[in-house]
C-alpha cells in the first residue's frame, strides 16, 4: 500500500509540472465538470463528498475518510448558428491576414466549438504522515490532542490537445464571439487546496488556488520577401509568471449530517498578456521595419459565491440546491482594445457602446437543483436542473458584439458501485436549451469585423442547443 501512496504522489507531482505553465479557468462554469455533479445539475456546493470537491467546495475535502483517485471524460457538442438576417447565411468575419471564417462557430482557429477533455481527480489524507510527528509533542502538553483530518486535493484538466493549452486568442469587441463557448474558454485546470474537519462531525474548512499564468515578452517577424518564394520568419521570448486565484469555503454538518449547508467563494480569473510588442522587417527592394504593438487577451471568469444546502432522507435519496452569484459586472475592457475604441473614432465613425460605459455585463444569479437515489448497493441514478442566466446586456445599437444566451439545462446520471477493490463507474449526460435571440446592428459601425476597416455590421440571429456526456471511474482506497 506505500508503494501504491508513493506511485500516486509521484504521478501527481509529474502531472502539475507539466500542466503548470499554461492554465485557464473557464469550460468548468460553462459546461460543467464531474461526472457525479453534472448528473446533479451542478448542485454540489453542499454535497462535496469527493475530488470534485477541490473545485465547488475545499471545505469538503475536510470530511473525506479515505483516499481517492479518479479519471474522467466530458465531451460537449453545441449545434449553435449566428447567421445575417439579410442572407439567412453564416455571418463572415474577415481575420487581419485576409482570410475569411464563420464567427464565432468556426473559432479563431477554425477547428469548431466541441469540447473535450480528460479530467484527474484526486484526495489524499495527509493523516498518515502528520499524525506521528505532531501528535506526541502535542500531547506532553494536551494528553487529549489528536490532529484534526487534513485531506489534499485537486483537479487538473490539460484539454484536447497540448497545442491548445498554449495558444492564445484575440476578440476585439466588436467582432462576434461567444463568452462561454468555443476556444475562449478551451483551456487547461489547475485547482489544488485542503480542507480540515475544524469540529468533529460538524465543522469543516477548506482553501485552495486556481493557478494562472501571466506575462509579457517581444515577438520579431523578419526577413519577408514580396516574391514567388514568399519567407517569412518570426521569433520572439515571453515571460510567464504565475499567478494564482484563490477559493474557499466552508461546510456546516448538523443533524447527525443530515443536513448539510455550504458556502464556497472562487476569486475571478483572466489570462492578459500585457504589450506584447510585435518588430517586423519586410524586404522590397529595400529594408525597412514595421513595428507593431499589440496585447493577447483570452479567457475572463468572474468572482462567484455560491451557497449550497443539502439534505439526505431515508439514507438513500438525497436533494440539493445551490444558488452561485457571479460578480460580471466587475469585467472590463483590455488596454488595447481601449487603444483601439477612443474617443476620436466614437466621434469619427459614430461609434457607440464602447468607451467610457463598458461591456456594462450584468451580475447573475445561477440556480442549481439535483437529487440522487440510491437503488442498492451497487447501482445509483441521478438527476437536476440547472438556469443560467446570460450577464450580456441586448448588444442592439452598441459596437460590441459579446454573445452569449440564457439556458436551461437538464442533466441525468447513473453509477455501478463495484467493491473490492472499491471502484465505482459513472455516466451523466446534459442538454442545453437556449434562448434564441436577434440583434439588430442597423447603422452601426466597425473597426476590425468586416472587409474593410470601419465596415457597417450585420444584424443578426443566434440559434441552437448543445449535448454533453461525461463518463469516470473512481478509486477509493
Amino acid at each position: 500500500m506505500r508503494r501504491l501512496h508513493g506511485f500516486i504522489l509521484v504521478f501527481i507531482v509529474i502531472i502539475l509540472g507539466y500542466a503548470l505553465p499554461a492554465n485557464a479557468e473557464g469550460w468548468g462554469d460553462a459546461y460543467g465538470i464531474g461526472t457525479r455533479a453534472v448528473g446533479m445539475g451542478g448542485a454540489y456546493c453542499a454535497v462535496a463528498d469527493d475530488h470534485m470537491a477541490a473545485y465547488y467546495n475545499m471545505a469538503g475535502l475536510g470530511q473525506i475518510q479515505k483516499n481517492i483517485i479518479a479519471l474522467e471524460f466530458e465531451y460537449v457538442k453545441p449545434r449553435i448558428d449566428v447567421q445575417s438576417v439579410a442572407t439567412g447565411e453564416d455571418i463572415k468575419v474577415y481575420n487581419a491576414d485576409g482570410s475569411i471564417r464563420s464567427d464565432p462557430t468556426n473559432g479563431m482557429a477554425g477547428d469548431g466549438l466541441d469540447f473535450y477533455a480528460p479530467v484527474l481527480g484526486f484526495v489524499l489524507n495527509l493523516n498518515g504522515a502528520l499524525d506521528p510527528l505532531i501528535n506526541p509533542l502535542a500531547s506532553k502538553y494536551n494528553p487529549n490532542f489528536r490532529l484534526p483530518r487534513i485531506n489534499v486535493g485537486g483537479v487538473i484538466s490539460l484539454t484536447e490537445n497540448l497545442d491548445n493549452i498554449l495558444r492564445t486568442r484575440f476578440h476585439p469587441p466588436d467582432e462576434p464571439h461567444f463568452i462561454s463557448y468555443g476556444d475562449i474558454v478551451n483551456n487547461a485546470m489547475i485547482k489544488i487546496g485542503f480542507g480540515v474537519e475544524a469540529i468533529e462531525k460538524l465543522l469543516y474548512l477548506g482553501a485552495g488556488v486556481n493557478c494562472l499564468p501571466n506575462g509579457e515578452g517581444t515577438l520579431y517577424a523578419y526577413n519577408y520577401r514580396f516574391s514567388d518564394n514568399n519567407r517569412f520568419a518570426m521569433q520572439g521570448n515571453l515571460r510567464v509568471n504565475m499567478m494564482y486565484s484563490p477559493q474557499f469555503g466552508i461546510l456546516v454538518t448538523p443533524l447527525n449530517r443530515k443536513l448539510k449547508l455550504g458556502y464556497s467563494y472562487r476569486g475571478h480569473s483572466e489570462i492578459n498578456f500585457n504589450r506584447l510588442d510585435i518588430a517586423a522587417t519586410i524586404e522590397l527592394g529595400q529594408m525597412f521595419s514595421l513595428p507593431l504593438a499589440g496585447e493577447i487577451y483570452t479567457s475572463y471568469n468572474p468572482d462567484m459565491h455560491t451557497f449550497g444546502v443539502s439534505y439526505k432522507m431515508f439514507d438513500s435519496l438525497l436533494i440539493d440546491c445551490d444558488l452561485v452569484l457571479k460578480k460580471w459586472g466587475d469585467f472590463d475592457y483590455s488596454e488595447a482594445e481601449m487603444g483601439v475604441f477612443t474617443e476620436p473614432y466614437r466621434d469619427m465613425y459614430g461609434m457607440t457602446g464602447i468607451i467610457p460605459n463598458g461591456p456594462e455585463f450584468d451580475d447573475t444569479v445561477d440556480i442549481h437543483l439535483g437529487a440522487e437515489l440510491k437503488l442498492d448497493e451497487h447501482f445509483t441514478i441521478r438527476a437536476g436542473y440547472q438556469y443560467r442566466p446570460t450577464p450580456v446586456p441586448n448588444q442592439s445599437g452598441k459596437i460590441t458584439n459579446y454573445i452569449d444566451m440564457d439556458q436551461n439545462i437538464f442533466s441525468l446520471g447513473g453509477s455501478y458501485h463495484i467493491g473490492r477493490p472499491d471502484i465505482e463507474l459513472l455516466g451523466a449526460m446534459r442538454y442545453f436549451m437556449f434562448d434564441n435571440f436577434t440583434v439588430d446592428k442597423t447603422g452601426v459601425a466597425s473597426v476590425t469585423w468586416g472587409e474593410a476597416d470601419f465596415n457597417q455590421q450585420q444584424s443578426y440571429k443566434v440559434s441552437g442547443d448543445a449535448y454533453m456526456v461525461s463518463a469516470g471511474v473512481k478509486y477509493t482506497f
